[in-house]
């Protein structure tokens, strides 16, 4: 007799699923099955809650070491000739920015496409994450402004970053299944982690100066 095979488990909850079904709807994890499973481990994944923690710690500088990470693992995977490093710099430059951070989903939707996943990569969260960051050179530093322009650019970059590496966890896990696994902890995140702490440590004494001198007669 053959076994149905009209739903299957989550290899990680047990949740029963739908045969096509691209993530669990409990825990979220990837259910798509491997395309290859020789070879060593492939240190691919990055969870969403370490993108929220460490975004949030690094005053959003950490959406560069994502965009040259996955920029690397983009390279590596097809072999085509990028440049992890300056890819991921360029969200310094205004709007070209934003472009290359556009190309960057637009280019991880394409290779879903190709292996015949379904996963909606929308390019322009990209383009906006990038781009609201720069709207703080318009307003005076230090203003209640400038603060709230941080917190909205900080957002921005976790909505797209968010959006897009379930979708890149889900293509790893799809091309490599078990082989895949969690990305170790880098230099580059331990830099831009303890930037950004410096830079909490400003924001908080600069806001402490400031409530300092208006109650001052």
């Amino acid at each position: 007799m053959m076994e149905s095979t009209s739903s299957r488990n989550c290899p990680r909850c047990g949740t029963p699923t739908e045969p096509d079904a691209l993530f669990c709807p409990t825990c979220g994890t990837p259910m798509m099955g491997p395309s290859d499973s020789s070879g060593g481990p492939v240190p691919y994944l990055i969870s969403p809650t370490r993108i929220i923690i460490l975004n949030i710690l690094s005053l959003g500088l950490y959406t560069l070491y994502w965009l040259y990470k996955t920029w690397q693992q983009y390279r590596d995977h097809t072999g085509e000739q990028v440049f992890p490093v300056w890819h991921g710099l360029t969200a310094f430059v205004p709007v070209y920015g934003s472009f290359r951070a556009h190309a960057h989903l637009r280019l991880f939707g394409e290779l879903a496409v190709a292996a015949g996943l379904a996963l909606a990569f929308a390019p322009g969260l990209g383009f906006a994450g990038v781009l609201v960051g720069w709207l703080r050179l318009f307003v005076a530093e230090g203003s209640a402004a400038s603060y709230a322009l941080l917190a909205i650019s900080i957002a921005a970059q976790l909505v797209m970053m968010l959006h897009a590496q379930p979708r890149i966890n889900a293509y790893w896990f799809h091309m490599y299944g078990s082989r895949v696994v969690s990305m170790g902890v880098g230099k580059g995140e331990i830099v831009v982690a303890i930037f950004g702490v410096l830079g909490w440590l400003g924001l908080m004494g600069g806001g402490a100066n400031t409530g300092m001198e208006n109650a001052a007669p």
